[in-house]
């Protein structure tokens, strides 16, 4: 609450932000001095546990990690968002200076028109948050750091859990020991070269490196940890958004369920793929060794009917014979044409080519439908569970819609949120879902072909749509 590193704070509210925070520390050990003989008979019970293993006892460090400073995240909570508050009021402020203003639809800065009296309360109140903003940035910094250095610590924590609990100790063994079971390459060389006798050769196997053999023996069943996301944990802290555990990316059940689906749909397209070309390797085969077939049996023809030709031109006048040979000389040119066009030709470069670019377009645009569908589903989590930290996307809500009655893209389990969402849209939202769900009811209900389709998804969807958004009387 001095000069910290020689700033000159505002005293007024550098006197007012210290008393608050030192009053959440006050709080904090009186809850401490009353919660004692709880915490002393918990001590007693979790020694009991850490008795299990070390894996346990790690995951006991972490969560006692975690409640022994639920105080400091209280008090980083509230430094970030007055930083945050403060940061987007400049930002805002700043605009109106220039004359422009953010259009959150468009997802744009339009140029705005103001009066006097709002350019120059804006001024005003941009000049007062400016000059308040090294006392916030100095408590936000010192208690950010303290989080980060927190969150390290636990994240190393848990990683070190996971790393124990996948740790394959039989291979790891056999690697220490240089076994014949964890080489993975050979090395050869020349033992000795003669010019008149044999080359001797000499090979040996070669250990891989403990990170192949480690990838090799963890399951896949396994969900491994996340990357650390360096570039969104640097816009959080520049911006002051929340900084959370790097083990818990993503922390809704909904999302590690969605993931597992997304790998087993890739995996049962994989299998198709393979089953495919399995098929067309097949056919290939079989097609070339019918070509062939078919060419032995027209060459035996052509000569059975040559020798029958020779036989009868005996007999034959002169003319008879060259009308004859020149109706076999376009017989055998049919036939040759024939097997050309039936024998298979190989791909040439260019259609590799196109090929390869078309598989990296459809695998882009699986890519990129995933990931929407994945920030759309986070999108309504959010909304649904940890509404301080929605935010209104338009193009979010433009995918839901769009997407709403279809099954691949929003899952059963998730629908009922999508709908609790949209009860209370207005406007052109509110027009399009109402259009949508009478289209698809009109289809069924009117064509006499649909009729089948009465129990479809799609139906059932856009009829409980229509009862959660009742038509305006």
């Amino acid at each position: 609450m001095g000069v910290p590193a020689g700033l000159k704070l505002n005293h007024a509210l550098n006197n007012i932000l210290g008393k608050f925070f030192l009053y959440h520390i006050h709080m904090w050990w009186t809850f401490l001095i009353f919660i004692k003989p709880i915490m002393d008979f918990a001590v007693e019970v979790l020694v009991l546990f850490g008795k299990l293993g070390v894996t346990f006892q790690i995951a006991i460090a972490a969560d006692l990690l975690a409640l022994v400073s639920f105080h400091a995240y209280c008090i980083y909570v509230h430094a970030a968002r007055l930083f945050n508050l403060q940061l987007t009021g400049i930002t805002g402020l700043f605009r109106l200076f220039l004359g422009k203003k953010q259009n959150p639809l468009r997802e744009r800065v339009d140029s705005c028109q103001y009066q006097p009296d709002q350019l120059f309360v804006g001024t005003l109140l941009f000049t007062i948050l400016l000059f308040l903003m090294p006392t916030t940035w100095v408590y936000y910094a010192v208690f950010t750091m303290l989080r980060l250095a927190l969150i390290g610590f636990g994240g190393f924590l848990t990683r070190m859990k996971f790393y124990l609990q996948v740790m394959p100790v039989y291979t790891f063994f056999k690697w220490l020991f240089h076994s014949y079971s964890t080489c993975s390459t050979v090395n050869i060389k020349v033992y000795s070269h003669r010019t008149e006798g044999p080359v001797v050769l000499v090979m040996t196997l070669v250990v891989a490196s403990w990170h192949q053999t480690w990838d090799r023996c963890i399951p896949d069943t396994i969900i491994r940890h996340p990357s650390i996301e360096w570039n969104k944990i640097i816009s959080n802290i520049i911006w002051g958004e929340l900084l959370y555990p790097f083990n818990n990316t993503d922390t809704s059940e909904n999302d590690i369920n969605q993931e597992k689906e997304a790998n087993k749909q890739n995996k049962k397209h994989k299998k198709q793929k393979e089953k495919k070309q399995k098929s067309n390797t097949i056919n290939e085969i079989h097609k070339e060794t019918i070509n062939h077939n078919e060419e032995d049996n027209n060459f035996t023809g052509i000569e059975e009917n040559q020798d029958k030709e020779e036989t009868d031109d005996e007999g034959t006048p002169p003319k008879k014979r060259a009308n004859m040979n020149t109706g076999n000389n376009l017989n055998n040119t049919k036939e040759t044409h024939k097997s050309d066009t039936k024998t298979p030709k190989q791909p040439s470069k260019r259609q590799l080519k196109r090929e390869k670019t078309e598989k990296k377009e459809n695998e882009k645009k699986m890519a990129s439908k995933m990931d929407a569908m994945k920030k759309g589903l986070n999108y309504v989590s959010k909304w649904k569970h940890a509404r301080s930290e929605w935010k209104f996307e338009k193009l979010r809500q433009i995918w839901l819609i769009d997407n709403l009655l279809d099954e691949t893209s929003i899952p059963d389990d998730i629908f009922p949120t999508v709908l609790e969402y949209f009860e209370g849209c207005k406007g052109m939202a509110r027009e399009q879902l109402l259009k949508k769900g009478m289209d698809v009811i009109r289809k069924v209900e009117e064509d006499e072909e649909n009729k089948d389709e009465v129990e479809s998804i799609a139906y059932q969807r856009a009829r409980k749509l229509l009862q959660a958004l009742p038509t305006e009387t």
